[in-house]
Formats: C-alpha cells, sequence, structure tokens
C-alpha cells in the first residue's frame, strides 16, 4: 500500500471553500485532499507557489499507481468536478526544494474549476478575484481569456481566429448562447496567446455584461429587490 508524503506544516482544513477559494492566501505550500474511487482510495497534492499551481500528484492507496505532473491532471479534475472531495488540507512548504527534487511533479497548466454557462452567480464570484486563464466552449467555438482580478488582459478566438478586443466583442454578441450551452474551465498559469491578443477597450467589459445579465435575471426572478 503506497502512502507517499511531503514535508510541510499543516495551516488549515478547509471543508466548505470551492477548490479556487481554498488557494487564496497561499503563497507556498501544497494543498492535500482524498476520495474514494470505487473500491479505491485516492489522494492528491496540489503544489502551489505565488497563487499559482505548479506541480501535481496522484495517488491510488489501494492499487498502489501514482501519476506526477501534468498526467495526474485528469484525475484530479475529474475528482474535482464531480464534487468527490469533501475536505481540503492546506500545507505550508517549500515548494521549489520538492520540485526541485522531482522535476516530474511540474505542470505547465491546471484545470481549477468548471462551470456551465447558466451558472451566472458562480461564475461573477469567481471571475472577481480570479487571475489565470479561462477556456469558454459554446457549440463549435473556444475563447481563450486570459484574466486578472476581473480584468481581461488578452482574448482569443480560436475557430474564427479573432484577436485582443475584437474577441471580445464577437463573445459578448453570442453571449446568449453561452448563457444557455457554453462551459467555463478556469486554469491556472499564464496560457498561451498568439501575438496581438491584448485586450486594451474592453478589459472589463466581460465582466460588465456578465453582471448586467446576472441583475436582469434577479429582477425577473424577483431577488434584486
Amino acid at each position: 500500500m503506497v502512502r507517499v508524503m511531503f514535508s510541510g506544516r499543516l495551516v488549515r482544513i478547509e471543508t466548505r471553500s470551492i477548490f479556487p477559494e481554498v488557494l487564496k492566501d497561499l503563497g507556498e505550500g501544497y494543498v492535500l485532499f482524498s476520495w474514494r474511487d470505487g473500491e479505491d482510495l485516492k489522494r492528491a497534492f496540489i503544489f502551489v507557489a505565488s497563487g499559482r499551481v505548479i506541480g501535481a500528484f496522484v495517488e491510488a492507496v489501494i492499487s498502489g499507481y501514482s501519476r506526477e505532473g501534468n498526467n495526474a491532471i485528469d484525475d484530479i479534475e475529474t475528482a474535482l468536478s464531480k464534487g468527490l472531495v469533501k475536505a481540503f488540507e492546506v500545507y505550508e512548504a517549500e515548494v521549489g526544494s520538492i520540485l526541485s527534487e522531482r522535476p516530474t511533479l511540474a505542470v505547465s497548466s491546471f484545470p481549477l474549476m468548471s462551470l456551465r454557462g447558466n451558472e451566472i452567480q458562480e461564475l461573477l464570484k469567481l471571475y472577481r478575484s480570479f487571475s489565470g486563464w479561462l477556456q469558454i466552449k459554446s457549440g463549435d467555438r473556444e475563447w481563450h481569456l486570459a484574466v486578472q482580478n476581473g480584468i481581461t488582459l488578452r482574448a482569443h478566438l480560436l475557430s474564427g481566429n479573432l484577436l485582443g478586443d475584437d474577441a471580445v466583442l464577437f463573445l459578448l454578441r453570442e453571449f446568449d448562447h453561452v448563457i444557455k450551452n457554453g462551459v467555463y474551465r478556469f486554469f491556472s498559469g499564464e496560457g498561451s496567446f498568439p501575438v496581438g491578443s491584448e485586450v486594451f477597450e474592453h478589459s472589463t467589459s466581460f465582466l460588465d455584461v456578465a453582471e448586467a445579465i446576472k441583475l436582469k435575471m434577479d429582477i425577473e426572478a424577483g431577488l434584486a429587490f
């Protein structure tokens, strides 16, 4: 039976927060959590530095296999998206030293959370404080947005190869479809964006439109006043 541990100091246990909120205020360290997968028990370590996920490790305790780095992401994302994780242990640790000893733990990017388009309240709550990149898919269209605390820094519409403000404007024109059918995936990391994808005039437009739609929904439901 495999039981891997990494050095660190337990600072708190979270039982009600969503995963992106668990990472807040963790300057350098890792998050440990477990979940049941059939007859097996799986454990995951997510390594964080400067607010970014830089490493991952998952092990199946009973069957004895383990995966590191990008190979560990699918198992972890599935557990988080299905709500299988009920508690998170947050540790302070020298993550730089851990990854220098085991560079295979490193990840290029990490999915923090996935939301459906109609989960507008959860989307707004996360978007306002999020720093990383966001993938939005609706039908055969896919946008990538680089975001920092609610500000859109870069944008790319892959299918039409629109960049920057043009990509944001096209997203806003399609927002009714995105709200009904879209999926938002929030990633830790900087992402990869083409030259010319910088957003200037519409850096707050996505947030403004989403907030307006949320207010309209609240008014129609009689919740705004």
